[in-house]
């Protein structure tokens, strides 16, 4: 009877024996694989972390262009306002001065002949 006795404890003890090293070697996967994922993810957030940062600085580029286009459009939209306004100035001074010499043709067209009528009677 101590015998089978001794011979259920070693299986036992070999069964329980087994089973230790099976879920050692499980938890020791595991947490080569868990810190393998961790080393994945610190990598993949420097990644990212680097792309924000070039992607930041491309907007604050991007962001003084406008401005400097904006400020641009600003100005070219005064310069044009102003000459268009000058423009419409000359024209309507070129128009009374083509008025005035019309006149003047006129008055001397008609002296000249109010003349050569009084020479002719």
């Amino acid at each position: 009877k101590a015998e089978s006795q001794l011979d259920e404890a070693r299986k036992k003890e070999v069964n329980a024996k087994q089973e230790y090293e099976m879920t050692k070697q499980a938890v020791g996967d595991e947490t080569k694989f868990a810190a393998k994922d961790m080393e994945d993810a610190k990598k993949g957030i420097a990644a990212a972390s680097e792309k924000q940062s070039n992607a930041e600085g491309e907007l604050t580029v991007a962001e003084k262009e406008l401005a400097a286009d904006a400020k641009a459009k600003g100005e070219l939209h005064h310069d044009c306002m102003s000459r268009a306004q000058s423009y419409e100035t000359e024209t309507k001074d070129r128009d009374e001065e083509l008025n005035v010499i019309a006149k003047a043709k006129q008055i001397i067209k008609d002296s000249v002949e109010g003349a050569s009528l009084a020479q002719v009677s």
